[in-house]
C-alpha cells in the first residue's frame, strides 16, 4: 500500500493532468468561437449590403462615411 505522501502526489499529478487537458480544450473552443464570430460578422455585413443593394441604395456607407455614386 502506498504511503499517504505517495497517494497525495499521485492525486496532485492527476489533478495537474486534468487541468492541462481542460486548458487545451478551452484553447480549442476559444479558437472555434473566434472562427464562428468571424463567420457571423461576415454574414451580417453581407446581409446589410444586400439589403442596401435590393433597396436601390447606390451609396457606399461605412462608419461615419457616405459616398454617393
Amino acid at each position: 500500500m502506498a504511503s499517504w505522501l505517495e497517494e497525495l502526489e499521485r492525486r496532485e499529478a492527476d489533478a495537474q493532468e486534468q487541468i492541462a487537458e481542460l486548458r487545451r480544450q478551452i484553447a480549442e473552443l476559444t479558437a472555434l468561437l473566434v472562427e464562428q464570430e468571424e463567420v457571423a460578422s461576415r454574414l451580417e455585413i453581407t446581409r446589410e449590403t444586400m439589403g442596401e443593394i435590393l433597396a436601390g441604395d447606390s451609396a457606399v456607407t461605412g462608419p461615419g462615411l457616405r459616398f454617393a455614386e
